[in-house]
Formats: C-alpha cells, sequence, structure tokens
C-alpha cells in the first residue's frame, strides 16, 4: 500500500481530498510513461485510493491517503480477453466498498478510431481489426466528488518501423454526463458508506 502524503506543491497544499487524488493520478500517468519507455507496453493496472486505513477502519494521520495496487495477474487472471476484463472490473468494485475507496485510477492500453472525411461512421465491435485504429494508453478517474462523472486522459502510441512506440503527451478528452460500460462505475456510490 503506497501511502499519498499531505505534501506541497508550488507552496500550495492540497485543498481537497479530490484535488489530492488528482495529483495522485498524475504521479501515475508519469510513471506509466517511464514504464512504458522501459518496456514499450504498460499492463493494465487500476489504483484504489483511501483516506481510511483498510484495516482499522481510521483515517490516516494528517490527511494523508493510502493506494492499492491492482493488477489482473493479482487477482488471478491471466489473460485480458472480454471475460476477464469483466471479472476485474467486478473484483474491483467489491475490493472499492470494502477498502471505502474514494477514488480509482486506471490504465491501461487501448485502441482508438478517429473520424475522417473517409472514416465518418463509427465502427461496431472491437477495433483491434479495424483499418485506421490507434493505440493508445488511457487513464480514467473517478472520484466520489465527481457522482456518476469519470474523467479520462489519453496518450497516443506512435510506433517506428521496427515497432519501437513512443508515447505521446496525455491529453484529458472531453467529459460526458455521464458513462457506461464495463471500467465505469468501479467506486460504490456515497449512499454504500451509510452506516
Amino acid at each position: 500500500m503506497e501511502t499519498i502524503s499531505d505534501k506541497e506543491e508550488g507552496g500550495k497544499k492540497w485543498a481537497t481530498d479530490l484535488d489530492r487524488a488528482l495529483a495522485f493520478a498524475k504521479e501515475m500517468s508519469d510513471r506509466a510513461r517511464e514504464i512504458f519507455m522501459q518496456e514499450g507496453t504498460v499492463e493494465p493496472v487500476s489504483f484504489l485510493v483511501m483516506p481510511v486505513n483498510p484495516m482499522t477502519g481510521e483515517p490516516f494521520e494528517d490527511g494523508q491517503q493510502a493506494a492499492i495496487c491492482c493488477s489482473p495477474g493479482q487477482f488471478g487472471i491471466p489473460s485480458f480477453d472480454p471475460n476477464s476484463r469483466t471479472l476485474y472490473c467486478d473484483l474491483l468494485r467489491v475490493l472499492a466498498q470494502k477498502t471505502k475507496a474514494t477514488a480509482v485510477v486506471m490504465i491501461q492500453e487501448i485502441w482508438i478510431w478517429k473520424a475522417d472525411k473517409e472514416n465518418a461512421q463509427m465502427p461496431h465491435g472491437s477495433l483491434e481489426f479495424v483499418p485506421g485504429r490507434q493505440e493508445a494508453v488511457s487513464m480514467m478517474f473517478e472520484h466520489q466528488q465527481l457522482g456518476v462523472k469519470s474523467m479520462m486522459w489519453l496518450a497516443e502510441i506512435t510506433r517506428d518501423k521496427d515497432g519501437k512506440g513512443t508515447l505521446g503527451e496525455f491529453t484529458e478528452m472531453p467529459t460526458p454526463d455521464k458513462a457506461e460500460g464495463r471500467f465505469v462505475g468501479i467506486l460504490p456510490r456515497k449512499e454504500a458508506f451509510k452506516c
């Protein structure tokens, strides 16, 4: 478990739990970049962020938070096919509820597709075999203070003729009013915390 301290950045303390969790997400995107530059890939990983010690239920001292790193392999999931992805997300939901997580950061490689004049219609199904698809690393972020909204950043991967990849900058994507899919709604809603 990694502790996120109440450190200062640029002379300013974090104003809220959300600010601190967003700063942690930024640190994790920097780590993902380092891993990609060393390994040429980023394995799927999630971080559950919590302001209370999951072992004692007591708040951490001085406003600290903790993060638990969760990868599919830690849950005994050897592949990342669609059924395995659903299982992974279901297990994250249970763990998020049990640990009283207030934020989740998910990082993984994905396929993206950009519309243009020739390809204006969104393809159906997996993008794995669609011409013109692009590799990217996504970082999704949920926080209790955002409600049902989630935030997402993408960094495109470009490869040279030898297949060596370069990771672009993480760019925040527009936030929809409500997102759907297996990778959203990982956090329990505030109602789940009422005693």
